[in-house]
């Protein structure tokens, strides 16, 4: 598999990764453990939820990280040969998953968007996470079509190429809207955004120093549910779990739920 588009511009489009009966099953686990987070009934240390909240101070689940350690399905699509193929193609046989995140954006919902920003301002503290220029991946799984009407991801192609962190407010991505403003406080010019397209299926992936966000769900009836996973060559990093060793999937033992 070629990368060029994935060097040049910081992120690369590949299409049709995951299969629809593979989406199917990964959209009912997804509903299921928003139920159940919603529901108060998952409790692992493990698990991070991620909640925003309005003006009206009313909380909005946004997503759930690290399902793979209670969710055998998750666990799948982390370990999905497919997606295997990608990782070990950019990164080399030997990787760490350092954060999945499950994202939620219901339609209507104005608290939806993610401000522009860059991975690797997250991957802290520095000695744990080494070479990020060359040993960090991050894709995104579309689990329905995506766009610009219903939040699709926004990338500036090209912000990898100096591999440093970029000045950005303090504040949660979380509370942002991917908007110029956002891009201006960067020293980004506007107009220099891309929005991609996805079907159910497709993957994006990009490098730790590419600039990306998202908008707000402004559609009326379109959910944009997606899996979001960060990896890491293995001998650049010091936390995380195996995934892949000698480009073979690494089997990990886990709870169910």
């Amino acid at each position: 598999m070629d990368f060029a588009e994935l060097e040049r511009d910081g992120y690369q489009i590949v299409r049709s990764v995951v299969s629809p009966p593979e989406i199917a099953d990964i959209l009912r686990e997804t509903d299921r453990l928003k139920f159940l987070v919603l529901a108060s009934a998952l409790d692992d240390r493990r698990l991070r939820m991620l909640w925003s909240k309005s003006d009206a101070g009313e909380a909005t689940l946004r997503g759930l990280q690290n399902a793979h350690h209670v969710s055998p399905a998750i666990e799948e699509l982390r370990l999905h040969r497919g997606i295997g193929r990608i990782l070990c193609g950019v990164l080399g046989s030997d990787i760490k998953t350092v954060l999945t995140s499950i994202f939620w954006k219901s339609p209507g919902e104005g608290e939806t968007g993610i401000a522009y920003h860059q991975d690797a301002a997250f991957r802290q503290p520095a000695l744990n996470f080494r070479n990020l220029a060359h040993s960090f991946l991050q894709l995104t799984v579309a689990l329905d079509p995506q766009d610009n009407e219903n939040g699709g991801l926004r990338f500036v192609p090209g912000s990898h190429r100096q591999a440093r962190i970029l000045p950005r407010p303090p504040q949660s991505v979380l509370t942002g809207q991917a908007t110029e403003r956002e891009l201006s406080a960067m020293g980004i010019a506007s107009g220099s955004v891309h929005t991609v397209r996805l079907e159910p299926g497709d993957i994006v992936i990009w490098n730790a120093f590419t600039v990306h966000g998202s908008p707000p769900n402004r559609s009326k009836d379109r959910d944009r549910r997606s899996f979001t996973m960060a990896s890491m060559r293995s001998r650049d990093c010091d936390t995380g779990t195996d995934a892949y060793i000698a480009g073979e999937p690494a089997i990990q033992a886990h709870d169910g739920t």
